[in-house]
Formats: C-alpha cells, sequence, structure tokens
C-alpha cells in the first residue's frame, strides 16, 4: 500500500480503491448503480487543461470539469462511451511543484497536501521547480 486515508487507499501502480461512501459524495451523491456510476478508472496526468481541451473536441460528457480540491489537486471526471467514470488527476509531485511555483513554503505544501515534508523535497527537486 502506497497511501491510506482511510475512505480511500491507493496503492503501489497508482491504483485506488474508495470507500462507496466516500465516492457517492465524489460525484455529487448520484446514485451507484450497475450499468453506470459503479465503477472509474483512474489515472494522473500533470496537464489536465490540456486533456479538458482535447475531450470536448470528442463531445465527452463531463460529470465536471477542472476542480480544485480542498487540498489544491485538480481533477476532471467524464463518462466512457459505456457509461463509466474516468477520472483524472493531476499527480501529487506536480501538484507540489505547482504549488512551490505560486510561493509556498515547503511546509505549507506539505500540510495542504497532507503529504511528509521528504515527499515535498524529492518531489519538488526530482522535476525542479518548473512545469
Amino acid at each position: 500500500m502506497k497511501f491510506d486515508y482511510g475512505e480511500s487507499v491507493t496503492f503501489y501502480g497508482d491504483f485506488a480503491i474508495h470507500l462507496k461512501s466516500h465516492y457517492k459524495g465524489l460525484i455529487e451523491n448520484r446514485q451507484i448503480r450497475h450499468g453506470g456510476n459503479n465503477f472509474e478508472l483512474y489515472f494522473e496526468l500533470d496537464d489536465i487543461e490540456s486533456i479538458v481541451k482535447r475531450l470536448k473536441a470528442y463531445n465527452i460528457t463531463f460529470i465536471h470539469e477542472i476542480r480544485e480540491q480542498p487540498w489544491r489537486q485538480k481533477v476532471i471526471r467524464f463518462y466512457d462511451p459505456d457509461k463509466n467514470i474516468i477520472e483524472v488527476w493531476e499527480s501529487l509531485c506536480f501538484l507540489a511543484n505547482r504549488l512551490k511555483n505560486e510561493g509556498m513554503a515547503v511546509g505549507q505544501i506539505s500540510e495542504t497536501i497532507n503529504m511528509p515534508t521528504s515527499f515535498v523535497i524529492e518531489s519538488t527537486l526530482a522535476k525542479g521547480t518548473k512545469q
């Protein structure tokens, strides 16, 4: 296991499982049922804005476009042709760099994204401070 947030767990390889109660809140309390809103694929991508533009060109049905979570991570959710939910987040490493570029100190970033300062330091050193 990579991260355990209680209501969601992320495994190495960035596969995540959410509690049904937690997930329902993420999709605006839509009903979770078979045939739609009951399965999701999760991906990370640093440039969320570019994927939204590309998806709009294909008339994709969005659950919501770019939304910034309380911990500042950007996410979009949309349906695939079979009405499965696709979720795309910016990576936490990219987020740490984005917040550093916005002028936040390492300790502030750590507190905001709920990750250890060592993660923030590694992330910002690994990719530098350019986006």
